[in-house]
């Protein structure tokens, strides 16, 4: 017997039974790839014991969230209810709709459970569900059989009302829900409820209280909002990153329609496309870099790292009156990497920790690579700043009794293909200092992890070999 509403009704439930898992060391589930995941620091969590459920568990004010869609499935059962009952041929199936709006409309604390017919005894009980008495065998027309024309009037009824408006329904809501990813118990009683629609509906019961052992439940929950299902995978991937992967086919579909889209709803539906697939990327280098060399997961890390932003750039290059985009974006690259990551690191670091440490080595030659690639970079500007001939003075003018003056001028750039000295000086400096910058990575690289690999795998010792020497300093024999 499985029942929902064990993790349902339990918040507070260990995030491990969502697909999240404690370590005390590595991660060792395979990941999509099929090879072992990495993750950073992995930290200890609290054992957290789930609460036994309570009968007014089921009044609480989270499972009215839930009222909305019910009202609308408990009129569709009752309208094809309805319909069914007046055909003749449904009404077996018109008082299963009508059991069945009761309970879509609140159904916490209920059990569904699926009966199996072995005697006759178990068919006049199921024929008898919410009318007090037993039927006789007579009455057993209630029951499907192949057979019989009237069977087949009966099942070709339910099947057409059942496909054209509960099913839908039930699809319609349970994607809503799961896209919400809080409703996920609701997204699961929507799926359920769809399968049972087209196998044997006459055989499912709704009990109000626990149905006792050996039956068989198909589904019961006691809560419609689990918050901890934002750390719900599937496929060991988030469910919040998976229910984003819609939005890349629907951006695709996006670019290639005839007609023209906002552009705002482009970029809504670009940016959310992005998200998913930059997480992908970095899990899966990250679950590359795992099983490699530092060096190779040093490389693979800064390559397939920004790959993203690479892409977004060198597209956007090839877009007219996109380069100060472009400009832009690097600029804001470089801040973010050099003052934002950083910052944020020692203050998030202050408040936990009173003393921060750090290896000065690593430190330094991050420092220096970040003082080349900063020099590099705008050489060729300053060199044409200052030796540059396409620069124009453009002001803005007024007239004012008479009397011309101008105001807020300044030097914009000209035509670069038509100067002379971006032409024969300027190029050639930035291409030189473009095929530079990739060897002085490469020499930050093998100083890092071939030839002084021991300063940045062992900077535990060096910080205390510093400790002592200012130790020593400060209070010399």
């Amino acid at each position: 017997m499985s029942v929902q509403g064990e993790t349902e009704n339990n918040p507070s439930v260990s995030p491990s039974s969502f697909g999240s898992r404690r370590f005390d060391g590595q991660v060792v589930e395979e990941g999509v790839f099929g090879i072992i995941p990495w993750r950073i620091a992995p930290t200890r969590t609290k054992k957290i014991v789930p609460k036994q459920s309570k009968d007014d568990d089921i009044s609480q004010p989270s499972n009215y969230i839930w009222l909305p869609f019910g009202i609308i499935i408990s009129i569709s059962y009752l309208f094809v209810g309805s319909l069914l009952y007046l055909s003749y041929f449904g009404i077996p199936h018109a008082h299963f709709c009508w059991r069945m709006s009761l309970y879509y409309l609140w159904p916490f604390g209920k059990f569904i459970i699926h009966i199996s017919i072995d005697s006759d005894d178990e068919r006049r009980r199921l024929l008898s569900v919410n009318s007090g008495k037993f039927h006789t065998l007579s009455e057993l027309r209630f029951l499907p059989q192949d057979s019989d024309f009237y069977s087949l009037v009966q099942h070709f009824l339910w099947l057409l009302l059942s496909g054209l408006f509960l099913i839908p329904l039930h699809i319609f809501c349970g994607l809503i829900c799961w896209f919400l990813v809080f409703l996920i118990p609701m997204a699961n009683l929507n799926l359920q409820a769809a399968a049972i629609l087209h196998k044997s509906p006459l055989r499912i019961e709704v009990h109000k209280g626990y149905p006792g052992p050996g039956a068989n439940v198909v589904y019961c929950t006691y809560s419609a909002v689990n918050f901890y299902y934002f750390k719900y995978s599937v496929f060991s991937l988030n469910v919040v990153l998976v229910n984003l992967l819609p939005f890349v086919i629907l951006s695709l579909i996006i670019g290639y329609l005839p007609t023209r889209v906002p552009a705002l709803v482009i970029f809504i539906i670009s940016a959310a496309s992005i998200l998913p697939l930059t997480y992908y990327i970095g899990l899966a280098v990250s679950s590359l870099v795992a099983q490699t060399s530092f060096l190779v997961a040093a490389i693979v890390s800064a390559v397939f790292g920004f790959s993203v932003e690479l892409i977004i750039y060198i597209t956007a290059l090839f877009q007219p009156c996109m380069s100060e985009f472009v400009q832009s974006g690097v600029i804001g690259s470089l801040l973010a990497m050099m003052l934002l990551l950083p910052g944020l690191s020692m203050v998030a670091g202050g408040i936990k920790y009173k003393e921060q440490r750090f290896n000065p080595t690593a430190a330094g030659v991050t420092s220096v690579l970040l003082l080349i690639s900063i020099i590099g970079s705008f050489t060729p500007t300053v060199f044409y700043m200052a030796f540059g001939s396409s620069f124009e003075l453009t002001c803005d003018t007024y007239n004012k009794s008479k009397t011309f003056s101008a105001r807020e001028c300044s030097w914009q750039p000209g035509n670069f293909d038509e100067d002379p000295i971006y032409i024969h000086n300027t190029r050639p400096l930035m291409y030189c200092c473009a095929s530079l910058l990739p060897f002085g990575y490469v020499a930050g690289l093998i100083f890092t992890f071939k030839t002084h690999s021991h300063l940045i795998s062992h900077p535990k010792e060096e910080c205390e070999e510093a400790v002592e020497l200012e130790m020593e300093n400060k209070n010399p024999i």
